[in-house]
C-alpha cells in the first residue's frame, strides 16, 4: 500500500479524517484509476454531514414508528399527540411524551394511568382533582405530577384552550389511560 499527500481542503479549519487506503490492485483485479494508489479522506465537515443525515434518518424512522401507536382512547374535545416513545427507565416501562390540547369548557372524566404522569402547562389552566390531594387550579408556568393509578380528572378550564406536555413513564403494553 502506498499514501500520497493530503488532499488540499477548501475548508481551512477542516482537518481531513482518513478513510481507508486504497491499493494498487484489489482482490478482484479491478483498477480505479482516481484512487489507486491514495488515501480517500473525508473532512470533520463532511463526516458531520453524514452523521447529521444518519442520525435524521433513524429519528425519523422512530418519529413513524411513535405516531403510527394507536392514541388512547379519546374524549370528544381532547387530543393527545404522543411526540416520542422510548423503552425505559426500568425494564418493562416505556416513557412517552406527550403534547395534549384541551379546547374551551371542556371536561375530561376521571382515568388512571398505569404510571407517573408529570406534566406542565403551556397555555390556558384548568382544576385538576387528584384523588387523595386537595383539588387545585393551575396556569401557564405551573407543573404538576400525578402518581401511578391515582384517578384523576380535568374540570373548569374556563373559556381559552388548554396545552399541555406530558412525560409520562408507564408499564409496557398497558394502555395510556384507563376510566376510574
Amino acid at each position: 500500500m502506498r499514501q500520497t499527500g493530503l488532499i488540499a481542503s477548501p475548508f481551512p479549519l477542516a482537518k481531513p479524517i482518513p478513510l481507508r487506503q486504497v491499493s494498487r490492485g484489489n482482490k478482484s483485479g479491478a483498477h480505479d484509476p482516481d484512487i489507486t494508489g491514495r488515501t480517500v479522506m473525508l473532512t470533520r465537515r463532511g463526516f458531520a454531514g453524514v452523521a447529521s443525515c444518519a442520525l435524521c434518518s433513524i429519528t425519523g424512522f422512530l418519529a413513524t414508528d411513535a405516531s403510527a401507536q394507536t392514541p388512547p382512547a379519546t374524549t370528544p374535545g381532547v387530543s393527545r399527540k404522543i411526540l416520542s416513545r422510548s423503552d425505559g427507565p426500568a425494564a418493562g416501562y416505556e416513557t412517552l411524551l406527550v403534547a395534549i390540547e384541551i379546547e374551551a369548557g371542556v371536561t375530561i372524566g376521571r382515568h388512571t394511568h398505569p404510571g407517573i404522569e408529570s406534566a406542565y402547562i403551556l397555555e390556558g389552566g384548568f382544576e385538576l382533582p387528584i384523588e387523595g390531594l386537595p383539588t387545585k387550579m393551575y396556569k401557564p408556568g405551573d407543573g404538576f405530577v400525578v402518581p401511578p393509578g391515582a384517578p384523576h380528572a380535568g374540570n373548569k378550564n374556563g373559556d381559552v384552550k388548554t396545552k399541555i406536555v406530558s412525560t409520562y413513564i408507564i408499564e409496557k403494553g398497558k394502555p395510556l389511560a384507563s376510566p376510574a
